[in-house]
């Protein structure tokens, strides 16, 4: 639980995202848009329209009356890059500990440093859905002169992916749809979190050798000076042989682009290609990353929705009003220091554009007895014994990162004992709403959030041992088609085995280009008992039903409510549940295309159109359907190494959105080395035999 480890850096600024939204079709949970594109097969939907006539229907607004009428059929930013950065983040405080909170440069040179992930890139596993976005970075940056030594910046190594954690739709009661209307990016009423991995080694607490001029400017070097107290408690807590690095744990809220459809629609009118980037909040903590603990999530005491609350700005309207939920929290019981923490960066709800914290009275962390096995948590009338309170305003939100300590050391020993009776449960409440998150039994979660496949070749199955020994041979984990899974029980890690039920669940096709505006709701494959041995992890296979698309296994923890669920249910309230989501990337047989054969116009149809019609900003940089450029070796050489799987994680790997599957890498590859040899002048170098898996 490295996250609720000192010490912390809190941040807190605002971020930048321009990723491309041409294959969204979806606008919301239950809410279809246009279809453009085929995520199961990776192609777009073009209904026949050429490219020129479907890049015109992507800059076009939907049919007046439709469901998509006043957005544009490509949503909201058809131009973007896939971009994300942090624009002027910045050190809020540090906590050396429980009692000791600084605030002001005065005190520490490190508080107002300048924060930054580098190169970094965003986009979804899924483009039909809402959990699956994953961020790529080079490296995290802070940049403390006075604090740091050498060139006062720490860069990091290179952090590990974050993925989509809790997505909540429900993070700002009235501005989803109303404050911002006419504009397709309606996320601005969401937020999610993202946790980073950062690997620090005891050789980068030391000064390198004095080499002149590039003394202490070696990449990777925490070096704090003595005027800082928290980068020097910093240094201390990664020299500890259980902390392997620095866990950076962030929330991205309030974002949303700036220019509506309509207005989109003129500027594309004008021959403007204009891009249209979300902009939007960020707080965060850097903590220590304890040996052991997951890269992308922090286990503890779960606590997850027991109820909904009214949106007071929602009643009145022609439909009933909308049911709204806070996100499930993690909380981290210190029974030494008499202190909860507990992360709700991702939790309390905001109103308006400015952050301001929605009124819910007074919020609470409390015990009760525990909700019996499956049965629902909002029919548990058990009263509340109250631990302490938590301080709901912006202000303090932003200081603090969203993470709070609750000190419940003057309480009576009856009442703290509570904490350690398997028969009582932890709550969150407010004096206006009641109870609205409570304790299950068991965390659940996955290190993997989001991971890929290739659908094998006909005759072919997930269990053949030569399937299993190349997917043991991917070089990138999210590619081997294995997750590995935690539980915690009340926060500890289980004595002996914990038995889960995994569902496995298709979610794509979401909709249906023959009926607009049709939204499909997800469908139940199977499920099977998974064993989790000593906490994990514990790795699970994921053998995928179904052919290509978007497969989310939902991870069933003993007593949890609901055991079952409906579809509807699912797809709107999966944000609350324990689960991983896998993309399997479609089959193509490119054995059967000869030499003579791979020619431009095959791989454009194949490959390269796609990229083309869905994500333009790719041509931007190489002109995907431009014949000249690939009589040439130099795209040729290019393309042929940044589409190395090898560099999955990378910011420099083609193509950004990473749904190019291995049998159509392997026909581009061929295509790229026909191209180059024949430059040379030389014979083409023999294909290498079609591998069942990546």
């Amino acid at each position: 639980m490295g996250l609720f480890d000192f010490p912390r850096i809190h941040v807190w600024g605002t971020h930048w995202i321009n990723v491309a939204t041409g294959n969204n079709d979806s606008m919301s949970p239950g809410t279809e848009g246009a279809i453009t594109s085929d995520s199961e097969q990776v192609r777009a939907v073009t209904a026949g329209r050429s490219d020129a006539e479907f890049a015109a229907w992507m800059e076009s607004l939907g049919a007046a009356g439709g469901p998509t009428s006043g957005w544009i059929n490509a949503q909201w930013n058809y131009y973007g890059d896939m971009s994300f950065r942090f624009t002027d983040v910045r050190v809020q405080s540090i906590q050396i500990g429980y009692d000791r909170l600084i605030s002001e440069p005065s005190e520490d040179p490190l508080v107002g440093a300048a924060v930054y992930l580098n190169d970094a890139v965003m986009c979804d596993t899924n483009p039909e859905g809402y959990d699956t976005t994953q961020i790529f970075a080079e490296a995290l940056e802070i940049r403390a002169p006075g604090a740091l030594a050498g060139t006062g910046t720490f860069l990091s190594r290179k952090p590990t992916r974050a993925a989509t954690r809790w997505l909540n739709w429900f993070r700002n009661i009235n501005f989803h749809g109303t404050a911002f209307p006419n504009s397709s990016g309606g996320a601005g009423g969401a937020s999610a979190t993202f946790q980073h991995g950062v690997a620090v080694e005891k050789g980068d607490l030391a000064h390198a050798p004095r080499e002149g001029d590039a003394y202490d400017e070696v990449f990777h070097r925490f070096l704090p000076l003595p005027a800082s107290p928290g980068a020097s408690a910093m240094a201390e807590a990664l020299r500890r042989e259980d902390v392997q690095g620095l866990v950076f744990r962030y929330n991205l809220y309030l974002t949303y682009p700036r220019i509506t459809d309509p207005g989109l629609a003129e500027m594309f009118r004008r021959g403007e290609k204009a891009e249209n980037p979300a902009i939007g909040l960020l707080v965060g903590t850097i903590a220590p990353w304890l040996v052991g603990e997951p890269e992308s999530i922090t286990m503890g005491r779960f606590l997850r929705p027991a109820n909904s609350f009214t949106n007071s700005y929602r009643i009145g309207g022609p439909t009933p009003p909308k049911p709204y939920y806070l996100s499930p929290c993690v909380a981290r019981v210190d029974q030494e220091a008499g202190k909860i923490s507990i992360d709700v960066a991702n939790c309390l709800p905001e109103i308006g554009s400015d952050g301001m914290k929605y009124r819910m009275g007074e919020v609470t962390l409390g015990v009760r007895k525990a909700t019996p096995p499956g049965t629902n948590p909002a029919d548990n009338t058990s009263p509340v014994t109250t631990l302490g309170t938590i301080t709901n305003d912006r202000e303090t939100y932003q200081l603090l990162g969203g993470l709070f300590d609750v000190d419940y050391g003057a309480l009576p020993p009856e009442q703290k004992k509570l904490l350690n009776d398997d028969g009582y449960e932890m709550v969150l409440a407010t004096s206006d709403c009641g109870v609205l998150l409570y304790e299950p039994e068991y965390m659940v979660a996955s290190d993997c959030e989001c991971s890929y496949l290739d659908d094998l070749p006909p005759g072919k199955s997930w269990d053949d041992a030569d399937v299993r020994e190349a997917l043991e041979k991917v070089p990138v984990p999210a590619l081997r088609g294995e997750v590995p899974i935690y539980v915690r029980r009340r926060g500890e890690v289980p004595t002996g085995p914990v038995a889960l039920s995994v569902e496995q669940w298709q979610f794509t096709p979401t909709g249906d280009p023959n009926n607009l505006g049709y939204y499909n709701y997800p469908v139940q494959l199977r499920s099977e008992t998974f064993e989790v041995q000593g906490g994990g992890p514990t790795p699970y296979r994921l053998r995928p039903l179904g052919g290509p698309g978007i497969s989310y296994y939902r991870f069933v923890g003993p007593g949890q409510w609901p055991a079952v669920i409906d579809p509807a249910t699912f797809a709107n309230l999966s944000f609350a549940e324990n689960m991983t989501i896998l993309r399997v990337l479609p089959y193509w047989d490119d054995s059967k295309v000869s030499d003579d054969d791979l020619t431009f116009d095959l791989v454009y149809r194949e490959v390269f159109r796609y990229y083309k019609l869905i994500f333009p900003a790719m041509s931007r940089r190489l002109d995907m359907a431009d014949p000249a450029i690939w009589a040439s070796p130099t795209a040729a050489s290019y393309v042929l190494r940044m589409i190395d799987p090898r560099l999955w994680e990378t910011y420099n790997y083609m193509p950004r959105t990473r749904d190019l599957s291995a049998s159509r890498r392997r026909l581009v590859e061929r295509f790229c080395r026909k191209v180059i040899a024949a430059h040379r002048g030389a014979a083409m170098a023999p294909s290498p035999a079609t591998a069942p898996v990546p």
